[in-house]
């Protein structure tokens, strides 16, 4: 969440619902946990709910989820929360890229490449945002690549984990190359 500098009325404003809340959180607590009457529990209950509302209505910033979001490009894979990068690979540091499926599917997510550097870390894709960027095109270019790994994972409904390749540093590197758009057909 971006804040603004010191002294502006956001960063005032801020601070304000940070207090307001702390504040609501202690009285909240100390009278839920002492014997006061049922009306004075309703008050208390009705000003947290009137405090969040406001809260909502003047900074709606504070209560979204940052979106996560995937670059694919002539570096790497990067995967963004909000304006922070959460993972990264680059290609020329590329040594395994497996697939990875869960049992929650078909209402969520359950089919994520999952993208290996030499350094031991990582980058998990799921598969929808693969799929908007034409992920696999990349990763075929890559020599030894096994497309019946990725045929298999597309079936499989339970937690396992499919190996689709595995090289050294440097073998990445065809994955760079953005997929050829098809020709429009006249």
């Amino acid at each position: 969440m971006a804040k603004g500098p010191r002294g502006s009325p956001r960063f005032a404003l801020d601070q304000w619902l940070r207090l307001l809340f702390i504040l609501l959180a202690i009285g909240a607590t100390s009278l839920l946990f002492s014997g006061t009457s049922t009306l004075v529990r309703a008050a208390v209950f009705a000003a947290v709910c009137v405090a969040i509302l406001l809260a909502k209505r003047l900074r709606p910033s504070l209560f979204e989820t940052p979106k996560a979001r995937l670059i694919l490009d002539a570096d790497g894979a990067r995967r963004t929360l909000g304006e922070r990068i959460v993972e990264q690979v680059r290609w020329d540091q590329l040594v395994r890229i497996s697939i990875v499926t869960t049992d929650d599917g078909p209402g969520a997510e359950d089919f994520f490449w999952l993208l290996h550097a030499g350094d031991g870390t990582g980058c998990l894709v799921p598969h929808g945002q693969a799929c908007e960027l034409d992920l696999l095109a990349r990763l075929q270019r890559l020599p030894r690549f096994d497309n019946s790994a990725v045929i298999r994972a597309s079936g499989s409904a339970s937690r396992e984990q499919f190996l689709c390749w595995e090289g050294v540093p440097g073998e990445g590197i065809p994955a760079s190359q953005a997929p050829a758009k098809p020709e429009a057909e006249s």
